[in-house]
């Protein structure tokens, strides 16, 4: 019987075997696709120091625990100081039992090293032995020990054996730091028990090969090191920071900073001073070793429909947050309360962080930033106190910023959307233009916007402007909203409305002509609109026309100078100069041509005026609006500046 089962299992896997180095497929050039390595190879992880640092670096271990179980390696090594130590039994068996509960956890074996945290305790004069030696040997396990795995030896070294004879240990001194007689004889005894090891791995608490206080005994153990020649690797801990030793006849040296451990943290995490733990593929071959900074590995699991929802609907909610706007006094005086509302649409709590921001540093919040969390389907009201002097509206005035952090927190799981930097909500006091010719001059990525609560357009309207392209190429948006709009495509100008009440496809008309602008050169534009046809005239002279009968689309909520309105968001910026813009709200221009207006001397406001722009002066982040009624204050959004011409009159 046992001899058929064998025969029958060999015909079964005789298919599998012989397609074993192979691609298959009935397309043509299977030999372009390499296969990976058929060699077996492992992983493991190593663990950073845990202590000398606050109680939340238990929450980094747990942490670490999560990611590694979804990693899942064969198993996880430590560098060493898993308690805060230093202390009488009483205390360290506590931190033990705290720290071994959460090792508990991992879904694969762990192997400590002891560390001076570990062993060191204080004799009644204050001087520091290893006399908590027996308590780490009886609840985690030997001082020094080494095991086998998958044809490779994982040894384990104690560097806290203090000066012989005397029971005083330490770590800044060179004559506490020499290793044991007793020891190194284990270690050469070890090492010649692994001699067939494909690879063999040390594990220590301190990195003895820096020298510096650890004087220099390290030398001798390296060289048995070689002598055995397959060692690999040798890692270590207690400095918290990672620091590469190099590669040294033939073996690497690694020191971890910390899982859980205090760290320098004004210094830059991709210099060396983060949680991690160390991650070593092992093949026959050789090693490959990486690290992976701890919360960084995500269960793919926890992204369900709903997390994804939660989050697109959340960051359109930040984009969408609601404030008052803040009124500005003459000279740029604030004096005031700025309360912003955030919403909470999804299915879990969101945590917030404000924090005002901005480049004049006239401006003064209080407090200077705020937390808030918001449970779900809930919102919160959160207000500053605002206040900036009065000194002109100089070319240091600008309007601050809201940095706006978000983290939404799912179950196990903490996801930090992109920061919003929203400018706070203004209102400008009555600006008045000034006297001196001038023009707008637009930037790649500057443009105008304001309300359009004023347009009041339906039946009729004009939009015009002097523009002046030096290079037009490309479709450059001059003036537009969502029922009309004045732009150039590779020079030659257009003029759409929208039209209310018909099907996307059919409420659009164009009226455009294939006859460029010249270049360097100011040109009158004037798209009018009368409730049955659009035209469009260039230097007072009609040059297309569409059929558009009905009533102009509503506006949208907001009107562009220098950029449209796209699918998702500003799109199609200026890159020009413009002056003199106005929109009417009626046909100002009919027939086949008319008088042009003078540019320098300004277009006139009168009852049908909804927005007179002269550009002859900035206001802080505002340009002044001449229009008695109609839209509001224009505010310049990106490169954008008012520019002077000699007039010669």
């Amino acid at each position: 019987m046992r001899s058929l089962l064998l025969v029958a299992c060999a015909l079964c896997c005789a298919p599998l075997l012989a397609q074993k180095g192979e691609i298959h497929t009935d397309r043509p050039a299977p030999r372009l696709l390499p296969l990976p390595k058929q060699d077996d190879c492992f992983f493991f992880l190593i663990y950073g120091d845990r202590t000398s640092g606050v109680p939340a670096g238990l929450k980094v271990l747990k942490q670490a625990v999560q990611d590694t179980n979804l990693l899942g390696p064969d198993l996880v090594m430590t560098v060493g100081d898993l308690v805060q130590g230093y202390n009488q039994p009483a205390q360290w068996l506590e931190q033990m039992r705290e720290f071994k509960a959460i090792m508990k956890r991992l879904d694969m074996p762990w192997f400590p090293v002891a560390g001076n945290h570990d062993v060191y305790t204080r004799d009644e004069k204050r001087r520091i032995t290893n006399g908590n030696a027996a308590h780490y040997e009886k609840h985690f396990g030997p001082l020094w020990y080494w095991f086998a795995h998958k044809r490779c030896a994982f040894v384990v070294l104690y560097s806290d054996e203090g000066e012989a004879g005397s029971g005083l240990a330490g770590f800044k001194e060179p004559k506490y730091q020499r290793m044991s007689k007793e020891q190194l004889t284990w270690l050469e005894g070890a090492l010649a028990a692994n001699k067939q090891a494909e690879h063999v791995f040390l594990f220590l608490h301190h990195p003895r090969w820096r020298k510096g206080g650890y004087g220099d005994d390290w030398d001798r153990v390296h060289q048995k090191l070689v002598a055995a020649g397959n060692v690999s690797a040798v890692f270590a801990g207690h400095i918290h920071q990672m620091v590469y030793g190099g590669k040294r006849d033939g073996i690497e040296y690694f020191a971890l900073a910390a899982t859980g451990a205090n760290l320098a943290d004004h210094l830059p995490e991709r210099a060396g001073f983060l949680h991690h733990f160390n991650l070593v593929t092992v093949r026959k071959s050789g090693i490959q070793v990486s690290t992976i900074p701890v919360g960084t590995v995500l269960d793919p699991k926890q992204l369900t429909e709903q997390v994804n929802a939660d989050v697109r609907a959340l960051d359109t909610a930040l984009n969408a947050a609601r404030a008052k706007p803040l009124a500005v006094g003459d000279g740029g005086a604030v004096d005031g309360l700025y309360t912003v509302e955030f919403e909470n649409p999804t299915t879990r709590p969101i945590e917030l962080t404000l924090i005002p921001d901005g480049p004049d540093p006239r401006w003064s919040f209080r407090p200077d930033h705020q937390h808030s969390t918001i449970p779900p389907h809930e919102s919160r009201k959160i207000t500053f106190s605002v206040t900036r002097p009065a000194s002109d509206f100089d070319a240091w005035f600008a309007a601050p910023r809201l940095r706006v952090q978000c983290d939404y927190l799912a179950d196990g799981l903490r996801i930090s959307m992109r920061e919003k930097t929203p400018g706070l909500a203004l209102t400008p006091p009555k600006l008045t233009a000034g006297a001196s010719p001038g023009f707008v001059q637009l930037g790649k990525r500057g443009h105008l916007e304001t309300d359009t609560a004023g347009l009041a357009l339906r039946g009729a309207c004009t939009v015009e402007t002097f523009v002046l392209g030096r290079e037009l190429t490309g479709a450059r948006a001059l003036i537009a909203c969502r029922a009309f709009g004045l732009r150039l495509i590779d020079g030659k100008p257009e003029f759409h409305v929208t039209l209310r009440g018909l099907p996307r496809g059919r409420a659009r008309r164009v009226a455009g002509t294939q006859t460029p602008l010249s270049p360097r050169d100011w040109h009158h534009l004037a798209g009018v609109f009368d409730g049955q046809t659009a035209r469009l005239f260039v230097d007072g002279r009609l040059v297309a026309t569409a059929r558009a009968q009905g009533e102009l689309a509503g506006p949208g909520p907001k009107l562009w100078i220098g950029a449209g309105p796209v699918r998702r968001g500003l799109g199609e910026f200026g890159g020009v100069a413009l002056d003199e813009l106005r929109i009417s709200a009626s046909a100002r221009y009919a027939g086949e041509t008319f008088e042009l207006p003078n540019r320098l001397h300004g277009a006139k406001d009168d009852a049908n005026t909804r927005t007179l722009l002269h550009f002859n002066r900035k206001f802080g982040p505002w340009v002044a609006n001449a229009a008695a009624r109609g839209t509001g204050t224009p505010r310049c959004v990106g490169a954008l500046e008012i520019a002077r011409e000699r007039i010669q009159r």
